[in-house]
């Protein structure tokens, strides 16, 4: 997991212009996005909703008490676990990430359910009771209830995370995520009453360009992966 994902201040702050310059280097900002599941208002039974899954999420699943539910599926006490995959560009420095998960729920215990991201899943197959997990309610700001439908944004690089089965109303601490995605992946896990419609990852990364190459180079779509200047 060791990489260096920090730039200057500056660059970051240049996002949105696509390209940037650092001394006589010009920096050309890859927009990556991955999805997973398809928006379709939890209609079962599509071929994208089943999804892709690494070998920690299916151990993880194995481990829970509860039997594995396909994304659109309308279950309680089952849990949904997936992985984003994208290729990280040679050279490239991650400067933010942002997931959205698209869920919703038909159980009142939606309220005090979680997300377990890449280092509460590796905690939580080491049967660990204090694996990092994100309460929904630290997410939104407040409690979901049953039958609404809910868009989580989870900043990567400030993800609230409480540290054992509570639900107090402010986080114990947060996590920065943005060095665990330099293998490409990112584990996702749910609790057991939400219902997952679609998952999806968008990856800033920034690359070294120059001259033509950074207009023209736009990169490779691979992995299931989107790439956007």
């Amino acid at each position: 997991m060791n990489t260096r994902i920090a730039l200057a201040t500056s660059l970051i702050a240049l996002l949105s212009t696509g390209i940037a310059v650092a001394g006589d280097h010009e920096i050309r900002i890859l927009h990556i996005t991955d999805r997973v599941g398809d928006v379709d208002n939890f209609h079962p039974g599509d071929a994208s909703d089943i999804p892709r899954r690494s070998a920690a999420i299916v151990q993880a699943l194995a481990l829970s008490e509860t039997t594995p539910a396909e994304l659109d599926e309308a279950r309680s006490n089952r849990s949904v676990g997936f992985t984003h995959a994208f290729d990280l560009p040679a050279a490239g420095q991650i400067t933010g990430a942002v997931l959205t998960v698209r869920v919703t729920s038909a159980d009142e215990l939606v309220s005090t359910d979680v997300l377990i991201l890449d280092p509460g899943v590796r905690a939580y197959n080491e049967a660990r009771l204090d694996f990092p997990r994100t309460n929904l309610e630290h997410l939104l700001g407040f409690k979901p209830v049953a039958g609404v439908i809910y868009d989580l944004k989870v900043d990567l690089s400030h993800v609230p995370v409480v540290y054992s089965d509570y639900f107090p109303l402010q986080p114990d601490g947060f996590l920065n995520l943005l060095p665990e995605l330099a293998d490409g992946r990112l584990d996702v896990l749910t609790g057991d009453d939400v219902m997952v419609d679609a998952s999806r990852l968008t990856v800033h990364v920034a690359v070294p360009c120059s001259g033509r190459k950074c207009s023209d180079d736009r990169g490779e779509d691979k992995g299931g992966a989107h790439h956007d200047d």
